[in-house]
């Protein structure tokens, strides 16, 4: 699985997709909710 940005470039490519909401996730999470504060990220 392939997650893309706006620019449809890979943010994270994963076929582990438990592995990738338990440890990938929290640090995407991270760094977008700096970049877009007003987005409810859950």
């Amino acid at each position: 699985m392939s997650n893309t940005w706006r620019s449809n470039r890979p943010i994270q490519i994963t076929s582990d997709l438990e592995r990738f909401w338990r440890d990938g996730y929290p640090k995407i999470k991270k760094e977008l909710q700096r970049k877009y504060p007003k987005h409810a990220w859950r």
